[in-house]
């Protein structure tokens, strides 16, 4: 009887452990490299070939933020933020519902703009979503309202912006998301 006791425990630790661990290998995958007759040379990019959008994508932020600012703002939004370095614009692999991020901090007043590289994949969105935050830092830096980031002040900033760039400024998106 002892030794049947020992054998069926030490049966019944190993399946456990078998189905603990179901599913999930230990090893890591390994993958066949190509054969180097395979590998073929990575063509000659001119100056005529146009750069990928995640190259251009900073600079398309910088740029059409300093314009947003100009035509509709006449440069305020830019003076107001000059206290503190003016304003940020960070790219985030982590979102993936919202497309963007904006926020006038009234204690330190740094304003900062955080954007999704998983949702904005061209310029077009950028556009889009960059108009409705700078509708954000407008409604908080310029005419100082807090308490309702969607409101009638957000709203107003939106219309401005539409007549100067013909973007409508909403509140959502309907964006496909890629999740590679």
């Amino acid at each position: 009887m002892g030794s049947s006791m020992g054998t069926g425990s030490g049966s019944r630790s190993h399946s456990r452990s078998q189905s603990h661990h179901r599913g999930r290998s230990r090893t890591p995958k390994l993958y066949k490299l190509p054969q180097l007759s395979t590998v073929r040379p990575i063509p000659h990019i001119s100056a005529a070939t146009p750069r990928p959008f995640a190259e251009r994508k900073n600079a398309l932020a910088n740029e059409f933020l300093i314009e947003l600012d100009t035509r509709v703002c006449k440069g305020e939004l830019t003076k107001a933020a000059a206290a503190k370095d003016g304003i940020k614009i960070t790219w985030s692999t982590r979102m993936k519902r919202v497309a963007g991020k904006a926020t006038w901090n009234r204690s330190n007043k740094s304003p900062w703009i955080k954007l999704s590289t998983r949702l904005l994949t061209d310029e077009t969105r950028l556009r889009t979503v960059l108009t409705h935050e700078f509708c954000h830092l407008t409604t908080q830096g310029l005419s100082h309202e807090f308490k309702n980031p969607h409101g009638k002040t957000f709203m107003e900033w939106g219309e401005k912006c539409e007549k100067a760039f013909g973007i409508k400024v909403t509140t959502y998106h309907n964006y496909n998301v890629d999740f590679k």
